[in-house]
């Protein structure tokens, strides 16, 4: 796989999870639970999937170099 290929595929699949951030973002209604375990493991999934696209952005940004 060349370099350009390599950057066009990770560019894919941040285009697809930003798609599914936000369509999973507008769903959660973290500050409506009212049980803090819930609220606490809605906020931990949050952050696992904005780290993953920070890495990916991280990944392109490396092969663009």
């Amino acid at each position: 796989m060349t370099k350009q290929q390599e950057i066009e595929k990770i560019e894919t699949h941040l285009m697809i999870l930003a798609q599914n951030l936000g369509e999973y973002g507008g769903t959660l209604n973290i500050e409506e639970s009212e049980n803090e375990e819930v609220k606490t493991a809605l906020m931990t999934m949050q952050r696992v999937l904005l780290d993953a696209f920070s890495e990916l952005e991280n990944q392109v940004n490396q092969l663009k170099k």
